[in-house]
């Protein structure tokens, strides 16, 4: 598909734009995804008999779009007939080979709408459909290609171009399901839009639960660097060592004793971004159950 965007600077009131098209119908101008209005469209012509007809043009605004407004200009062609060939009429070389440009076009609009088409990894048979139509695409615009340097048949006779029309309704077709299948898939991606994190909200993106094989440790890092973890100390003055590193020394830290009875001051020592000792007032060894908050070190 044949496209040009601009981002409006709430001055400008023409915007050119330069792909072929055959009528102003086939052109689409969008203001911020919506049909425009109050616009006039200048087409600039190719030459006498030129095989599409207009080459590009301009958009004229009646007055400049709306500052950082998005201004599309896009190519939609129909898939249609355009010239009916008949057995007994007069066979015309120029309006042939115009004939088989829209179809060309048409052709190379539907291959680029395809090949764009959003593929989610889990589906696997759309993704196998798109591959087949792609590789349909090819054969007919081989197949084009191929009447074009050959237009006539062996004796003069005009070439039948029944089958061409025929697989393209077939393409089309297909191209109507792939469509449904597109918006169903904007559908998911909207309601996964929806429940995007608000900005300025924080949140874990990495966690460890406490096991027998990391020494009972635990933690949770968020995305703001911020890092929570902890765990249990097994015996008074033993090297507590962190499984995430701080970002600096200056973090809060918490120990609880692990005692059924008695009330126990606990004691922070040796302090470092990685690591402390820990005791208490207690005259019997005990564990201790440590927690500490604060930045992470990346």
């Amino acid at each position: 598909m044949k496209q040009t965007t601009f981002i409006a600077d709430g001055k400008t009131k023409i915007f050119h734009f330069t792909f072929p098209f055959f009528l102003k119908s086939d052109v689409i101008i969008e203001v911020d995804s919506q049909p425009a209005t109050n616009y006039n469209l200048v087409c600039l012509k190719n030459g006498l008999n030129a095989d599409v007809p207009f080459y590009g043009g301009q958009v004229q605004f009646a007055r400049p779009p709306k500052l950082a407004s998005v201004i599309t200009i896009r190519r939609k062609l129909a898939v249609k007939r355009i010239v009916d060939y008949q057995p007994t009429g007069q066979y015309s070389p120029i309006t042939h080979n115009q004939d088989m440009n829209y179809m060309v076009e048409v052709l190379k609009d539907m291959q680029t709408a395809v090949e764009s088409v959003v593929v989610l990894p889990t589906d696997a048979a759309n993704k196998n459909k798109i591959d087949e139509i792609s590789a349909q695409i090819a054969q007919i615009i081989s197949a084009i290609e191929e009447l074009r340097g050959n237009p006539s048949q062996p004796g003069g006779t005009t070439v039948d171009l029944s089958e061409i029309y025929t697989r393209l309704d077939s393409l089309a077709g297909t191209i109507n399901v792939l469509n449904i299948r597109m918006n169903e898939l904007r559908n998911q991606i909207e309601d996964n839009d929806a429940t995007v994190v608000p900005d300025g909200a924080d949140f874990v993106i990495d966690s460890q639960q406490a096991t027998a094989e990391n020494n009972y440790t635990w933690y949770r890092k968020y995305q703001s660097g911020w890092v929570e973890q902890g765990g249990i100390c097994p015996s008074l003055g033993y090297l507590v060592v962190f499984p995430v590193e701080m970002a600096n020394a200056n973090y809060t830290a918490q120990g609880t004793a692990r005692e059924t009875s008695g009330n126990y001051a606990i004691r922070i020592q040796n302090v470092t971004t990685t690591s402390f000792k820990m005791s208490s007032s207690a005259t019997n060894n005990h564990q201790i159950w440590w927690h500490i908050a604060g930045m992470a070190a990346n």
